[in-house]
């Protein structure tokens, strides 16, 4: 009996400190998960950013290209489509 009250003793003893222990540790984890998801999360927010940012760049140049165009030659040249000539009435 005195062995298991020893060791019974023993683990009580040691149960808060591996209590707090794997308190800390989880709440760690579970902080590093938070802090990579906002990350991801930004990351992604500033990529599709990026993203709209360079389509409406894009788009804009093709307008005014078009416009250029239309205003040098009198007529409306597709861009990326081929040499098609539509003629401005």
């Amino acid at each position: 009996l005195r062995v298991y009250g020893m060791e019974f003793r023993s683990v009580i003893i040691v149960m808060p400190g591996v209590t707090m222990f794997v308190t800390v540790m989880v709440i760690a984890v579970v902080m590093v998960i938070a802090v990579v998801t906002v990350i991801a999360v930004v990351m992604v927010i500033a990529v599709v950013m990026v993203i709209a940012v360079v389509t409406v760049i894009a788009v804009v140049m093709v307008v005014v290209v078009v416009i250029i165009l239309t205003m040098l030659f009198g007529t409306v040249i597709m861009p990326f489509v081929g040499p098609i000539v539509v003629p401005v009435a």
